[in-house]
C-alpha cells in the first residue's frame, strides 16, 4: 500500500562557517515508500543569501518516525555545496504532518 501524498514543512539555521550562517527553509517532495513500510522525502534547495553567495542542497530525509495522535516526522541531516569556498550542515527535524504512517 503507498502512503498518503503528503509534504512536510521544513526550516532551520546551518552551521556557521566563514564567519556567518545561512537560513534553510523549504517544503519537501511528497512521501517515497520504502521496502519497510517507511517512507522517505526528498530536501531539496537553495540557503538564504549571506556574505555574497548561497548553497544548495540535495538529499533523502531519514525514516518516518511515527509520534502520538496520528503524526509523524522525520530526520534531516545535510551538507550543503562548497561555495566560496566553504559549506555548511544542518541537522534537525522536518514539521510534523498529521498522516499516521501505518501501511
Amino acid at each position: 500500500m503507498l502512503p498518503e501524498i503528503h509534504v512536510h514543512n521544513y526550516s532551520g539555521v546551518g552551521s556557521c562557517n566563514d564567519g556567518h550562517c545561512h537560513f534553510i527553509t523549504g517544503v519537501s517532495g511528497p512521501a517515497i515508500p520504502l521496502a519497510n513500510g517507511f517512507h522517505v522525502h526528498l530536501i531539496q534547495g537553495r540557503t538564504s543569501f549571506e556574505d555574497n553567495h548561497y548553497h544548495e542542497y540535495y538529499v533523502y530525509s531519514g525514516q518516518s518516525i511515527n509520534l502520538p495522535g496520528g503524526y509523524h516526522i522525520h530526520p534531516i541531516g545535510l551538507r550543503t555545496t562548497i561555495d566560496d569556498g566553504h559549506l555548511h550542515t544542518f541537522m534537525g527535524y522536518d514539521q510534523a504532518s498529521m498522516y499516521e504512517v501505518s501501511f
